[in-house]
């Protein structure tokens, strides 16, 4: 299933307010993206930002998938 969620990324959950979220969805419709996909990219620019202004240490590196047979 294309749209299905992968089982080795963890979700994240938060609270807004009904315009904050209306406001996400059509940007992500402008975009042909989710939301999800939206608000991940959004949360990597911000923490890239941190990092390059010294702000945040260098994330762990992501663990590696295993090859597939």
């Amino acid at each position: 299933m294309p749209n299905s969620p992968r089982k080795d990324r963890p979700r994240v959950q938060f609270v807004c307010d009904q315009w904050v979220k209306e406001y996400l969805d059509q940007w992500a419709d402008s975009e042909n993206r989710s939301a999800s996909n939206l608000i991940e990219t959004i949360i990597m620019d911000a923490i890239q930002t941190k990092q390059n202004q010294g702000e945040l240490p260098t994330p762990p590196q992501p663990i590696k998938q295993k090859p597939s047979k």
